[in-house]
């Protein structure tokens, strides 16, 4: 499940690797929602990304994550929600 640092500048999103693959070969797909629908923002190796921009305090953003390999695509992560800060704060890691 992605999880991320919340703070009001780039943040990185991270999430596990795919179970059970044997090829090795997995890419992921990163899409995001900001309210006007889902689009995808990064295709990759890693399990994780970071942010090109930094996030606008008090806008919403939402997340998700797929894998896709060989054997074809997974089904989208559980959707990870994040809120810009309307004020700086430590760095911390949030699980959803």
């Amino acid at each position: 499940m992605p999880y991320a640092d919340k703070q009001n500048r780039p943040f990185q999103l991270r999430w596990n690797n795919v179970e059970n693959d044997i090829t090795n070969n997995v890419k992921y797909e990163v899409q995001r929602d900001s309210g006007s629908g889902w689009q995808t923002i990064a295709e990759t190796d890693q399990t994780l990304w970071t942010s090109e921009m930094g996030t606008r305090p008090g806008q919403t953003y939402r997340y998700r994550v797929r894998g896709e390999n060989v054997c074809g695509t997974g089904e989208y992560s559980p959707v990870f929600e994040y809120r810009g800060e309307t004020k700086p704060s430590m760095a911390r890691d949030v699980r959803v």
